[in-house]
């Protein structure tokens, strides 16, 4: 299959611009398929299954074999994958491209004007761009490319409970209260010492905390403006930054016995987890 404008897979956002990907052909496992990258091994020898590969304006053409498979590629039980990729020429020629994914442009599905924000926080830009041409007509030639993709997002929201500046002074009188007057139970608690005995209004003597409880809710926890002391958190959000180069210099040699052709490729990508963006 030839890739004129095309893509490998779809999408722009192929399994190689993230690194490996797992597929299963013919039944086998998802380990079990071998890649091939200008006719050399581009497989994980850790986990057996993809290395990255390049992004589909780097690719000139792949294929696919599922079964009849020659004994030149008898490394892996499942199918075969290979990839070639572009080759400069006498010509200088290039693209550039830019995908872009933000609020501004996302649709939102009829009727989820009340369920789903107007814009969310993701904002995410796949950008890039080839170039090649001739170093020497009709003799040697060079192919270069670069992608990069950047996202950033906040991340998901959740809840939990740290105490009030109340309870922190010994004051559980409205956390242990019930909801009915204006506490955060469903049933009004009353706190007793070790012995048995209550705590008038369910104020505790702060001698009495745990010196080294009370030092980490005191320090380390945040204190919570909300009466119940609920706050909201996030984790680091997954915001990728990746990049991928490849590059080619070709050198063809023709007379009137042989053509032949010899090209040298690299390829690499770097994947980094950020904090989200306020």
């Amino acid at each position: 299959m030839t890739l004129n404008g095309g893509d490998l897979t779809g999408s722009k956002n192929i399994q190689g611009s993230n690194g490996s990907g797992q597929f299963s052909v013919a039944g086998s496992q998802a380990n079990g398929i071998n890649f091939l990258l200008d006719g050399g091994d581009n497989n994980d020898s850790f986990s057996n299954v993809n290395l990255p590969i390049p992004v589909p304006d780097f690719i000139q053409e792949f294929n696919v074999q599922t079964n009849g498979l020659p004994a030149q590629y008898g490394l892996h039980p499942g199918g075969v994958v290979n990839i070639v990729t572009k080759s400069g020429a006498n010509a200088f020629h290039g693209d550039l491209f830019d995908f872009l994914r933000n609020g501004d442009l996302n649709a939102r599905p009829e009727g989820a004007a009340t369920t789903q924000p107007k814009r969310d926080t993701l904002k995410r830009n796949q950008f890039g761009g080839t170039a090649g041409g001739r170093i020497i007509k009709d003799k040697l030639f060079f192919f270069g490319g670069y992608q990069g993709t950047r996202q950033r997002s906040d991340p998901s929201q959740s809840t939990a409970y740290v105490p009030t500046a109340q309870v922190l002074q010994g004051n559980f009188s409205v956390i242990d209260a019930s909801k009915a007057n204006g506490g955060c139970l469903a049933k009004a608690v009353q706190l007793k010492s070790p012995s048995g005995v209550a705590y008038p209004g369910n104020m505790i003597p702060i001698s009495s905390f745990d010196p080294a409880g009370f030092k980490l809710a005191s320090s380390y926890l945040p204190v919570s403006p909300q009466a119940c002391g609920a706050v909201q958190y996030g984790y680091l959000a997954d915001n990728p930054t990746i990049s991928g180069s490849a590059a080619s210099i070709t050198s063809s040699a023709t007379s009137t016995a042989s053509t032949g052709a010899i090209t040298f490729t690299t390829t690499s990508g770097r994947f980094s987890s950020t904090a989200p963006t306020p």
